[in-house]
């Protein structure tokens, strides 16, 4: 930490405290969980936004796509492409023969649909009551689900299956919402448990670490205006990654747990397939552990050959005898992606966001897409798309082998495994702990020092910048609530939006928000944007699309629009009172 006077504006002299947290520094990770598990608020957390999530006034019950929403736009992420997710992800899931499956975080039934019907056994649970009895109701009225148990329960809960009782468990975009990556390891244990003897373990949807910088680039440009400063886009990206309040893994995790877990024979590090170009195709992928409790052999280990990517029939002809495996293959999903980052690393002094979305539209480059590989493979050859090594820009590799032969193990170098997992994940309840520290010091302090030595402002930072001697470099630190750039903090004025800061301050956990302050840049997400709009329906009983957040993301312009379509709803009731009046006259 440092402090030091700040006169931004003349004459106006005020102590700012900069801070650094050691997000990596175990101890105080552990002493901050160990805090909140007592209290069960991490629970009570995700379990509120789920249950605002699928508590919709559209009457939807069972298996639906709602709350999928872009993070670009905010609106809901097109049919099309949700059906087509849904059922590659079906696809290889059914891929592994399932027969009894346990599903954890089930949701409103979108697996459970389109699997439970082929299984002789099929058990859900999820964290939201009100996704289970929906589809619990759902399942009620058709017969094909009669062998389907369901329970409310959070992941680490599977007492309510014997153990060696399944041959497949699922977890489908879920592990996202777990509070770090050691509680993904401890579910993954208590998993393996509940196999037979022989089965798989299905991990979909998975964000990826080594591209949420990428993503946050890309989400933050796409709602920025085109004359808001390259310079202030790079801040708001590096407070997107420091809120970012979702686990995100890196591959090479799941790699590692064929050390640590002895019962994994083989992991499966799938890109998303599908032909639509968006969030879930582009940054996350699915893995497939291959549970072997029974000693089995298996077809030796594969270095990387000698082919081109740029010649997939060779691959494929080559394939059809022996194993084929080519590794770091330029990403075409992530081509302007990668772009965007190579800019903003660079000298972006006076440059606007609408000059790097002019220079993005002239990026050619040579690279591959995913897809291509899948639909060359035919019933000979089988064909894999993987994310095996470490890339920031998603180049991925491609195996390819004879469907008649078992699938090769693939080449892992060997790792250490005293080294903490947690390294290969970012820790979701960071930005929650920072909070908690800062009121810690605010406190403290007040003990310590006279009223007028107390900061005014805190600061949180990844590392406090440096002179060459290795002194603080005060020069480059930030300016306080730098986020808005010109945006001063405006107090609510009405109830309405007194009511609508209070929700917001829930929401996002922050204290002090501004009448107008960016949604997005106080930390926001799609997934709490979503929470907002849905209290919004259930206090004002307006229905308001999400996209109108996204458009407009602060209090005092979503306070006009509830004002307006309040005034509206007024009137329509007073003219069919009139109409009525006069009816009965």
């Amino acid at each position: 930490a440092t402090v030091i006077v700040r006169e931004d504006q003349p004459g106006d002299r005020k102590l700012v405290a900069y801070l650094v947290a050691q997000a990596n520094q175990q101890e105080l990770r552990e002493q901050y969980i160990d805090g909140l598990k007592g209290s069960d608020w991490l629970i009570e957390q995700w379990e509120g936004v789920f249950d605002d999530n699928y508590q919709t006034p559209s009457g939807i019950t069972g298996p639906s796509f709602v709350g999928w929403n872009s993070s670009f736009t905010g609106e809901a992420i097109p049919l099309k492409e949700m059906e087509e997710w849904r059922d590659t992800t079906v696809q290889r899931i059914l891929s592994l023969q399932p027969d009894k499956v346990l599903e954890i975080g089930c949701g409103v039934g979108l697996i459970v649909e389109k699997v439970a019907p082929i299984c002789s056994y099929y058990a859900g649970s999820d964290l939201s009551k009100v996704a289970i009895e929906d589809l619990r109701g759902w399942l009620q009225s058709r017969d094909q689900f009669d062998h389907v148990d369901l329970f409310t329960a959070p992941a680490l809960d599977v007492t309510y299956i014997p153990d060696a009782h399944v041959d497949t468990v699922v977890l489908n975009s879920v592990v996202q919402y777990f509070p770090d990556i050691e509680y993904l390891l401890e579910v993954l244990k208590r998993a393996i448990a509940k196999i037979s003897s022989n089965g798989h373990i299905f991990i979909g949807d998975i964000r990826n670490a080594l591209l949420l910088k990428a993503f946050h680039s890309a989400t933050q440009l796409a709602q920025a205006s085109d004359d808001t400063s390259l310079t202030a886009l790079r801040h708001r990206i590096d407070h997107a990654l420091v809120a970012e309040n979702e686990l995100v893994i890196a591959p090479a995790f799941f790699i590692e747990l064929q050390a640590i877990l002895p019962d994994i024979s083989d992991v499966q590090i799938l890109l998303k397939q599908g032909s639509a170009d968006n969030e879930l195709t582009r940054y996350r992928y699915d893995v497939v552990l291959t549970v072997q409790k029974d000693s089995v052999s298996s077809e030796p280990s594969l270095n990387a050959s000698g082919h081109d990517w740029r010649d997939p029939q060779a691959m494929l002809d080559a394939a059809t005898t022996s194993a084929v495996y080519v590794e770091n293959v330029p990403n075409s999903r992530l081509r302007h992606d990668s772009a965007l980052l190579d800019l903003l690393a660079g000298d972006v002094e006076g440059q606007t966001v609408a000059d790097a979305k002019h220079q993005l539209s002239l990026v050619t480059r040579e690279d591959a897409l995913p897809d291509t590989y899948w639909h060359l493979a035919n019933h000979d050859v089988t064909a894999t798309v993987e994310w095996r090594q470490v890339s920031q820009n998603g180049a991925f590799d491609v195996l390819m082998h004879p469907t008649e032969r078992n699938r090769p193990r693939l080449y892992r170098e060997s790792t250490d495994t005293e080294q903490p997992v947690r390294r290969y994940s970012n820790f979701p309840l960071f930005a929650n702990m920072q909070r908690a520290l800062e009121e810690k010091i605010r406190e403290h302090l007040k003990g310590k020092l006279p009223d007028f030595m107390l900061p005014s402002f805190y600061v949180w930072l990844d590392t406090l910048p440096l002179t060459s001697n290795g002194k603080v470099d005060r020069s480059n630190l930030p300016a306080p609530e730098a986020r808005d750039d010109t945006v001063a903090y405006v107090a609510p004025r009405t109830p309405v939006e007194e009511e609508l800061v209070a929700i917001w301050s829930e929401v996002l956990r922050i204290d002090k928000v501004g009448v107008h302050d960016n949604f997005f840049e106080l930390g926001g997400d799609s997934l709490q944007a979503t929470r907002i709009i849905s209290r919004i329906r259930r206090d004002f009983s307006l229905d308001i699309p999400l996209r109108n957040l996204f458009e407009n993301p602060t209090i005092a312009v979503i306070s006009e629009e509830i004002d307006v379509r309040t005034t509206a709803l007024s009137d329509a009731n007073t003219t069919n009172l009139d109409n009525n009046v006069t009816g009965i006259i």
